[in-house]
């Protein structure tokens, strides 16, 4: 994924250089540890199918999938992800906020019943992703360890205040989407080379 832009207030990010082929069975990378997963379909299904997932490795490994595509002879519309039906995304249940969103151009997969005029790749310049800040306030408590975790940050350890920890989730994010555009400013870098 290439940064289209990036600032206060918003990243936006689309597939510039690459196409995703979208074969059956297969885990293909979107970008940092988000991918699309195809259905190993059975024979004679011939159907298109496919989520974005997140595979987070830490201290374990798991999938979080979004909403599956049938494509069909119908499908024509975009194609679209966000916190409502992928899970990977960021959702703040309290204040109904949410800021990620995955799409796919209209028309760029398509099926037919028979499967004989299909076609399984994403295009460049197809795939999309945009995220943008919101104001979030956290509650700070001094001198009081976080009752839900098992062990003291150092900071903790010296009786200080706790650092919240829902800054992790943000923070983790934050890191991949600075991890993802120093990739595509070194690419872009090493081209103009």
């Amino acid at each position: 994924m290439e940064v289209l832009t990036a600032s206060q207030s918003k990243v936006s990010m689309r597939n510039e250089d690459d196409t995703i082929d979208l074969d059956t069975d297969t885990t293909e990378t979107i970008m940092g540890n988000m991918y699309f997963k195809t259905a190993d379909n059975a024979p004679g299904d011939d159907q298109i199918r496919f989520y974005p997932m997140v595979e987070y490795t830490e201290p374990g490994t798991y999938e979080v999938r979004g909403n599956i595509i049938r494509l069909d002879n119908k499908t024509n519309g975009r194609i679209e992800w966000n916190a409502t039906n992928f899970a990977g995304f960021w959702y703040d249940l309290d204040d109904d906020l949410m800021t990620e969103t995955l799409w796919i151009n209209a028309s760029v997969l398509t099926s037919t019943p028979n499967g004989t005029d299909e076609d399984r790749t994403i295009d460049e310049d197809k795939l999309y992703y945009r995220t943008s800040p919101v104001f979030q306030e956290y509650e700070l408590h001094e001198n009081e360890a976080d009752p839900d975790r098992e062990y003291l940050t150092p900071m903790e350890s010296v009786n200080t205040m706790t650092p919240p920890h829902r800054l992790w989730d943000c923070a983790l994010k934050a890191i991949a989407i600075v991890v993802t555009v120093v990739t595509s400013l070194k690419a872009l870098w090493q081209r103009s080379i």
